[in-house]
C-alpha cells in the first residue's frame, strides 16, 4: 500500500515524538512548580503523571509499539482539548496574552496530527 507523500525535510515521526517529549518535560516542570506555589494538589499530581507517561511511552512508540503510540496520541489530544478550553485561565495565571496561551494547545495539536500521519507504521498485521 502506498504511503502519502510528505514535504521534503519534514519527518512527522520525529516531530510528533519530539513534541511529546517537550510536552512531557514541561508538564513535569509545571507540576512541580504548581506544587511549590501551593496550587491544588490534584493539578500538580496530574501534570507530573501525564508528563511521566509521555516521557515513558515515547521510546516504546519510537520502537513501533502500537499501545504506546495510541497512548501518546490520546494523552496529547485530551491535553490539547483541556488547555484549549483552559487558555483563558492559563492567560490569567501566567499574565500573558490569550494568543500566547493558545500556542500551548496548538503545539499539542501539531503533535497529534504528526503522530496520526504515521498510523500506518502501527498497524496490526
Amino acid at each position: 500500500m502506498a504511503t502519502p507523500q510528505q514535504p521534503a525535510g519534514i519527518d512527522a515521526r520525529l516531530v510528533g515524538h519530539a513534541i511529546a517529549v517537550l510536552v512531557g518535560v514541561l508538564a513535569i516542570v509545571a507540576g512541580i512548580t504548581a506544587m511549590v506555589k501551593g496550587l491544588p494538589g490534584a493539578m500538580s499530581i496530574t501534570l507530573i503523571a501525564i508528563g511521566g507517561l509521555l516521557l515513558a511511552m515515547t521510546p516504546y512508540s519510537l520502537r513501533g509499539s502500537r499501545p504506546a503510540w495510541s497512548l501518546l496520541v490520546s494523552i496529547l489530544a485530551v491535553f490539547a482539548t483541556v488547555t484549549l478550553f483552559g487558555a483563558p485561565t492559563i492567560r490569567k495565571q501566567l499574565g500573558i496574552g490569550l494568543g500566547i496561551a493558545l500556542i500551548i494547545p496548538l503545539v499539542q495539536v501539531v503533535a497529534v496530527v504528526a503522530l496520526a500521519m504515521i498510523h500506518e507504521r502501527y498497524r496490526d498485521d
